[in-house]
């Protein structure tokens, strides 16, 4: 743990540098950079071995390729895609993103795929980038960080999360980068083993004293938070962390909230997970279709045993649509063919019993996981815990929506989306590409109206966070009082201003059937697909190719994908 002398020095030292790094050169940000992701390569094995000692997973497990993937992978694609956006600012060339403005006068950028190895990388998923509504096309701003050299210097602190890795490192890439503060990284107590490997990566910046990694617990982080010389804080965590940071926890904390007066007078920007939904559009789903989307669904609450902030915690299914039943029965099979995986997350435990317990339909798999399905939820039972909380452990709870009509009933699961479920990080739907060109109109309205900073059409929207030219971060519009799901985004390295939201569009189904599904695509499943047979392939030759892009590393991608 670090003590106070180090981090009072740590302080003085970042104090001392914040100006320098404001003025240094962009070149010199871009070689820095460079580095960096070398020694990230570096770094690849032991990080993974680390992850896997902690996490109880076997080094060729499904497991340890989505580590692959959320971890190492997704930290270099954060670095290139800032190394890309500062080498295009000091040759004043334009971004490879598309710009349009719709006849619903809002402006969206396509920011995946823009090159032939980010559509590889991408495998058939599309992420655009929608502005705030008045912001013209002409007059979109991207491709330059949120400062300029006349800016006086800062200090951030970052206090990390514990249950994916590379959430700190890349949280400390945006401050540096996108917001041109030096910061003081204080790790999750649940992931230290992270702090010397990410000391090794940064090894230059932690050199010129424009990073210290510090490590210890919840009084460390306090202690720091209320530091005369941090300008700003980030943090990624529960909603419960960021009010204590906010408004304290003592006896007038709940009153401070409600009077919306903040302990700390400076500024705190959050990414605080929420209760992620997935909605099923009914259509013409084959029996092919059912047990894929039933893959998919696994998945995205199976990956990282629950513990990722965009966890599906609510199916929401038509109640009278012939697929359900036979949805769920897939569901259920898949399930029951999975290895047990360890629920390695302090507390995990207690919270998985604590969301089941004194409920009726409650259906337990995978051994000791004790993964649970809570089926038979109503929609009319709108103080329900499951819709308040977010869980953060293996429980899926599955609301059954009546309705007349497919219209209807994807107007009443938008409006529980947004009006009953707590938090706007992610949303996820998934809609057959027939339906959704029977049905264009319904189509844009849930694209337009769902209330989410990251949303996924056939692709579970977390498929966003290592894809990071995209926004990560809540809706835009929660108050400090109310923070939900957070405020501000992360990632986002083409530096696009005035974000509102994500949106991915993937593939319905894999090739070769998807060409009769009427959205052709060379894509087989997603790799983070349960039992898919490749993650742990895609997931090495993804992380090598990110950390050493040529032509012969991507070549791997393609064989690991296509092989």
């Amino acid at each position: 743990m670090s003590s106070t002398a180090l981090l009072e020095s740590a302080i003085s030292v970042l104090r001392s540098n914040a100006d320098r790094w404001i003025a240094l050169s962009t070149d010199r940000k871009i070689a820095m950079l460079e580095r960096a992701r070398a020694r990230l390569g570096e770094n690849v094995q032991g990080w993974i071995a680390a992850a896997a000692e902690r996490r109880r997973f076997a080094p060729d497990s499904e497991q340890a390729g989505g580590e692959h993937l959320t971890g190492p992978f997704a930290l270099a694609n954060g670095i290139n895609g800032y190394i890309q956006t500062l080498k295009a600012l000091t040759r004043e060339s334009p971004l490879p993103v598309r710009v349009t403005q719709g006849s619903d006068g809002v402006t969206r950028v396509r920011v995946v795929p823009h090159s032939l190895p980010s559509a590889i990388i991408a495998q058939g998923i599309t992420g655009t980038v929608w502005l705030e509504p008045g912001v013209a096309a002409s007059s979109a701003r991207m491709g330059k960080p949120a400062y300029d050299h006349s800016s006086p210097g800062r200090v951030a602190l970052v206090l990390g999360a514990g249950n994916i890795d590379s959430i700190p490192p890349l949280d400390v890439l945006h401050k540096l980068i996108d917001d041109g503060q030096v910061v003081l990284l204080k790790t999750n107590p649940v992931n230290e083993f992270i702090a010397p490997i990410m000391e090794d990566i940064f090894r230059e910046f932690v050199d010129e004293g424009f990073l210290h990694v510090a490590t210890g617990g919840a009084d460390v982080g306090a202690w720091l938070t209320r530091h005369a010389s941090i300008d700003m804080i980030h943090v990624t965590g529960s909603e419960r962390t960021y009010n204590a940071i906010a408004f304290g926890d003592g006896s007038d904390a709940n009153e401070r909230r409600r009077q919306n007066d903040p302990l700390l007078g400076k500024p705190i920007t959050a990414e605080l997970g929420g209760v992620n939904p997935v909605v099923v559009v009914p259509g013409s789903w084959s029996s092919a279709d059912i047990r894929y989307q039933a893959r998919h669904i696994v998945s995205s609450k199976v990956v990282n045993v629950g513990f990722n902030c965009v966890a599906s915690q609510i199916l929401i299914v038509p109640d009278d649509w012939p697929g359900t039943p036979r949805l769920l029965d897939e569901m259920r099979a898949t399930l029951d063919g999975l290895e047990p995986r360890h629920v390695w997350y302090p507390g995990g435990e207690e919270r998985r019993d604590e969301a089941v317990r004194g409920r009726d339909n409650v259906e337990t798999f995978l051994g000791k996981t004790r993964l649970s399905l809570i089926d038979g939820l109503s929609p009319d039972e709108t103080g329900d815990p499951l819709f308040h909380h977010e869980v953060f452990s293996p429980v899926l709870g599955i609301i059954r929506i009546k309705s007349a009509d497919i219209e209807t009933y994807t107007r009443r699961a938008v409006a529980f989306c947004n009006e009953v479920l707590r938090g706007t990080l992610g949303a996820t739907v998934l809609m057959h590409p027939k339906t959704i060109k029977e049905h264009p109109q319904l189509y844009r309205m849930m694209l337009t109206e769902l209330r989410y900073g990251i949303i996924g059409i056939n692709v579970w929207n977390a498929a966003g966070y290592p894809l990071t030219e995209c926004t990560w971060g809540a809706f835009p519009g929660h108050d400090p009082s109310d923070i939900q799901s957070g405020v501000g985004h992360v990632h986002n390295t083409w530096m696009i201003r005035d974000a509102r939201k994500t949106v991915l569009e993937g593939t319905f189904t894999p090739f070769a059937r998807s060409v009769g599904a009427g959205a052709p695509t060379i894509w087989p499943s997603y790799p983070w697909f349960v039992r898919s047979g490749k993650v742990n392939a895609i997931g090495r030759a993804a992380a090598g190719y990110a950390t050493d892009p040529r032509i012969g590393t991507l070549g791997k991608v393609v064989r690991a994908v296509l092989g």
